[in-house]
């Protein structure tokens, strides 16, 4: 299948090609992938880029948040050919199994703006620095560093380290600097991370228990302002009842946890695929 780079998060649309390649696993690699990809963050992060850079070598050209997408794509085209399937959590409050159907085309992405794809100034440690988004090819330099040395397992921070344009050439200076930001600086960093990073609108499910309970909650309080003197019209029983659970947010990382449980889940057999066998 071909991605092509206009629905990539990135919005970047002068690659030298129109569209990366992705193929969906097979049973056998998804059985390869199960027994041997890392529990190790960096390492299953690498893991996983090898697995799309086998589709097609022109990855490491891509801007390092479409790499993930990328192979979140690939991980969805592998459980569903139509790119629609369900998605399973568990609710925080309850602790119910919540189940949800997600098309990979509904998913929605703040794309990066111009001011962004070009870079920015920050001013970080009292002195300006060039940050950007970096290439695929430009993160793994950085990123053998800590496959190598094995200091630093947080890929968060590890990609916040590499935004910072000079990280390749004054590697510790930079990784010190954000590993001790204090104040506004730890402001700045979590600004950064949600402007380069945080690009996914995550999905949003609701836990039937925890809605009928919050509905229960809310018809006492509009009873219990009917009881005070508030009329049906007044701003305060308007606020109430106009008022809405607050849903639970399924992020990219956690879409597809177990690769064979969700494949048998989105691909179920039917009657025609197994049938009894006569005998002549």
């Amino acid at each position: 299948m071909e991605l092509l780079i206009q629905n990539l998060p990135s919005g970047k649309l002068d690659y030298k090609f129109n569209s990366i390649k992705i193929m969906p696993m097979n049973f056998a690699q998804i059985l390869e992938y199960m027994e041997n990809v890392p529990s190790n963050p960096v390492e299953k992060y690498y893991f996983d880029y090898k697995l799309v850079q086998a589709d097609d070598p022109n990855v490491d050209e891509l801007l390092l948040t479409d790499l993930d997408y990328v192979v979140f794509f690939k991980k969805g085209l592998t459980v569903s050919r139509n790119l629609e399937f369900k998605i399973s959590t568990i609710c925080p409050i309850d602790k119910t199994p919540l189940s949800t159907h997600v098309s990979l085309s509904n998913i929605k992405f703040n794309k990066l703006d111009d001011t962004l794809l070009k870079g920015l100034n920050v001013k970080m440690n009292g002195q300006y620095h060039a940050v950007r988004m970096p290439t695929v090819a430009q993160f793994m330099k950085i990123f053998s560093k800590y496959r190598l040395y094995k200091k630093i397992t947080d890929m968060k921070l590890i990609k916040l380290i590499s935004l910072f344009e000079d990280t390749e050439m004054y590697h510790q200076k930079y990784e010190t600097m954000v590993i001790n930001a204090e104040y506004e600086d730890i402001t700045l960093l979590a600004s950064l991370d949600e402007l380069y990073f945080n690009s996914v609108e995550p999905i949003i499910t609701y836990c039937p228990e925890c809605n009928n309970r919050f509905e229960r909650e809310k018809l006492k309080n509009l009873e219990h302002l009917l009881a005070l003197g508030y009329k049906e019209d007044s701003n305060e029983y308007q606020e109430v009842l106009n008022s809405k659970e607050r849903g639970i947010a399924v992020g990219m990382d956690s879409l597809i946890a177990d690769f064979f449980r969700s494949v048998i889940e989105n691909n179920r057999l039917t009657e025609s695929q197994i049938v009894p066998r006569e005998i002549s």
